[in-house]
Order: structure tokens, then sequence, then C-alpha cells
């Protein structure tokens, strides 16, 4: 008996070993998991608070592309308004733009019709300046024959006063007999 229950005692033992063994095993792999799942844990966690800050900053972003497209609208409005008066400027400046068009024509047809003008003046100043040249030449020529004809006048007039004095000279002489009297000297 006392070897049954030495060999009883051993198998307790044994088997107490075994299920120390297996309470160990089972408690690592339940470590483990809590481990994992510590693990998973925190990773959601850290995820979740990623995923709040993200639904956050898409809040901020929604919040600040409202205010955005706000703006935008506001914008949007105030460049329709300036459309519509750039649209009644250039409306107003087509219209202007014709009108000028069409003064220029008027002011090209008047102009080229001055330059016509001028130019036949030009050509009747031409022909009285011509015939002023020709007068002035006929003047010249006259002025000419006027001169040789006072330059003749001057020497007859000349001629006469020497004739004159010497025919006053010899009727103051006494008289004397009869001598013939000097001839004029002429050219």
């Amino acid at each position: 008996m006392k070897h049954f229950l030495s060999t009883l005692l051993t198998l307790g033992v044994a088997m107490l070993c075994a299920l120390c063994v297996y309470q160990w095993t089972r408690e690592t792999r339940l470590r483990e998991n809590l481990e994992a799942i510590n693990t998973a844990e925190r990773t959601k966690t850290k995820t979740v608070a990623s995923l709040k800050a993200s639904v956050q900053k898409l809040d901020e972003d929604s919040t600040r592309l409202a205010n955005s497209n706000t703006d935008l609208q506001a914008s949007l409005k105030k460049l329709e308004k300036e459309m519509l008066i750039l649209r009644g400027d250039f409306d107003r400046s087509d219209k202007e733009n014709t009108s000028l068009k069409n003064q220029l024509t008027t002011f090209k047809a008047a102009v080229e019709d001055r330059n016509k003008r001028l130019l036949e003046q030009q050509d009747r100043y031409k022909n009285l300046m011509e015939d002023r040249n020709k007068v002035a030449d006929q003047v010249n020529e006259v002025v000419a024959k006027y001169k040789d004809l006072n330059t003749k006048y001057s020497g007859l007039v000349d001629e006469y006063v020497k004739v004159r004095d010497q025919l006053i000279a010899l009727q103051s002489q006494p008289a004397a007999p009869a001598q013939p009297a000097a001839k004029p000297q002429g050219k």
C-alpha cells in the first residue's frame, strides 16, 4: 500500500503539474489574446480618434466650403452686375465706334475733296506764278528799254543844254562880222 499511495501521490503530483502546465499555457494564450485585444483596442481607439479628427476636419472644411460657396455666389452676383454694366458699355462703345467709323468715312471724303481742290488750286497758283514771271520778264524788258531811252534822253538834254549855252553865249557877244555859226555836235 505504501507503494500504491506513493504512486497515487506521484500520480496526483504529476496531474497537478500537468494541470499547472495546462493553466500556464492557457494563461499565456489568454494573456497573448488579452494583449492582442488591448493592442486592437488601442488601435481602434487611435483609429476612432483619427476618424473623429478627420470628421472634425471635414466638418471644418465643409463649413469653410459653405462659406466659400456663399462668398463665391456673392462674387458671382457682383460679377453678373458688372457684366451687365460692361455689356451696356460695350453696346455704347459699339454704337460710338459705328458713329466714329461713319464720321471717319465722311472726314476721309472731305479730306480727299480738299486735297483735290488743293491740287487744283496749286495748279492755278503754278500757272499764276508762270504768268507773273512772264509779266515780270516783260516789265524788266520795258524797264531796260526805259533806262536805255532815259539814257538817250539824258544825252539829248545834255546836248541841248550845250547848244543852248552856246547860242546864249553867241547872242551875248557883240555883233561881229559875219562868221559862220558853229554846228552843234551830235552823236
